[in-house]
């Protein structure tokens, strides 16, 4: 559903809702920030801020009392509190500015009333529930700035026109399950969005004991190794050590489709060969354990299988998703038995999957 006729906030100018049901859910919290939205946007504060000051005037004042005296509480806090702030790490001048938009925020409980005026000082020390919610606003403050997720949409220029489709990004919400993941440049699960639910699903098979790894935005296939290590360096503070990282797999447009990694048939070896799929010799030997492998019978099964890729690309293309996302997840599963990635066709067919699964959910159709 689009945004047709905005419902205003009947005290502020400074937003407005979808519907009166929107408006009305909203008002349990918006009531405290209502008058200070425009001082909030003026302040320079990013979505983050106003996410950590929502956090908290969502749930009622005697919710957080019942937190500090470490009562039982629904929702739990402690699966958001125990999120990884890495404070280790922080300068002295990042917990500064930090503890600055705390009070801030603070201030901002206190003047709306949300803290009741008999439990705030007459003077500025913090005592009580204020250093109590100012120590909350403050952690919060550091955890987002690694756990939240981006909520978005995706826009087609017309219904089924997958080559258009662009990423809109709409919300910014966060998933205390979901922020545990590890990151992955080739990620075993992808994402999409159901309303404000977050959806998570394999792409390829997954045995016990393996990492369940999702992507945190730099995916291999878009981006070189030397982006994707700057940009998680600077965002989220660690250095990848995944296999696209460690093997610096090269982007989608310079894999070539003729060439394939296939994995050794001894069940405890992860040995492989890169060959093309019209190998020159029939067979060679796994450089890890040395077996022998008969190159010219997998490549040949290798092709067999890119004409289940193609079935699925022309029942996409006919609009048959559910028909096409069976196509995809069968050949991403087969191959990944043959096959280590990176994978052209592979990769393609599991970003396939995925607007295959994603298309009836959080779309805007512009034509």
């Amino acid at each position: 559903m689009r945004l047709r006729s905005a419902v205003a906030c009947m005290e502020c100018a400074g937003l407005a809702f979808c519907s009166p049901a929107c408006r009305d859910a909203a008002l349990s919290y918006h009531r405290y920030e209502c008058r200070y939205v425009d001082l909030m946007i003026g302040s320079g504060m990013s979505i983050l801020c106003h996410i950590a000051l929502r956090t908290i005037t969502q749930q009622e004042y005697s919710y957080w009392q019942r937190v500090r005296e470490k009562q039982p509480v629904s929702p739990d806090y402690t699966r958001l509190a125990n999120l990884v702030t890495h404070a280790n790490k922080r300068q002295p001048k990042d917990f500064v500015s930090r503890t600055l938009m705390a009070l801030f925020l603070l201030r901002i409980l206190e003047h709306s009333h949300y803290i009741p005026p008999s439990d705030c000082d007459e003077d500025d020390n913090l005592t009580g529930m204020r250093l109590f919610l100012g120590c909350v606003l403050l952690h919060l403050l550091q955890c987002l700035q690694f756990n939240a997720h981006e909520i978005y949409e995706t826009m087609y220029k017309k219904d089924m026109d997958f080559e258009s489709s662009k990423i809109n990004y709409t919300a910014v919400g966060v998933y205390p399950s979901v922020a545990l993941f590890n990151h992955d440049c080739c990620p075993p699960i992808t994402r999409y969005f159901r309303g404000k639910e977050l959806v998570l699903r394999a792409v390829r098979p997954l045995a016990p004991g393996d990492a369940v790894s999702e992507n945190y935005g730099p995916v291999f296939t878009m981006r070189t190794l030397s982006e994707r290590q700057r940009s998680l360096a600077s965002r989220y503070w660690f250095t990848c050590e995944c296999a696209a990282c460690q093997e610096d797999w090269p982007k989608l447009t310079a894999l070539d489709t003729d060439i394939v990694h296939l994995r050794c048939k001894m069940k405890d070896c992860d040995g492989f060969i890169t060959t093309s799929i019209e190998p020159r010799k029939p067979k060679a030997k796994c450089p890890k354990c040395g077996v022998n492998l008969n190159l010219a019978e997998a490549a040949l099964l290798v092709k067999s299988y890119h004409n289940d890729y193609e079935r699925g690309l022309a029942a996409m293309g006919k609009g048959q998703l559910t028909e096409a996302a069976q196509v995809f997840s069968a050949y991403s599963d087969v191959m990944h038995v043959v096959c280590r990635p990176p994978i052209k066709n592979v990769s393609l067919a599991q970003e396939a999957l995925r607007s295959c699964w994603a298309y009836n959910y959080n779309k805007h159709v512009l034509n």
